[in-house]
């Protein structure tokens, strides 16, 4: 599946608020209901998804940075 660059350069940004409006959501409803643990759970899942992507992303930027100074260099 492919998407557009703008999309898929912001998916992280997009994952870290979807968490944070889980987790405000969870506190909102003081976890008094049934379904505030749920929407809390999903607020992390969303956080460390989030996380996990800004870090793979960044390793592969760095890789790409790297791989083409050494280009360069060789020229």
């Amino acid at each position: 599946m492919w998407l557009p660059q703008n999309l898929y350069e912001r998916l992280p940004l997009i994952w870290l608020i979807a968490g944070v409006a889980f987790i405000s959501a969870a506190f909102y409803m003081t976890f008094t209901y049934e379904w505030s643990l749920w929407y809390f759970g999903a607020g992390v899942s969303c956080l460390v998804w989030s996380a996990t992507l800004y870090m793979v992303r960044s390793r592969q930027h760095k890789a790409a940075m790297a791989e083409k100074s050494q280009a360069e260099a060789g020229e």
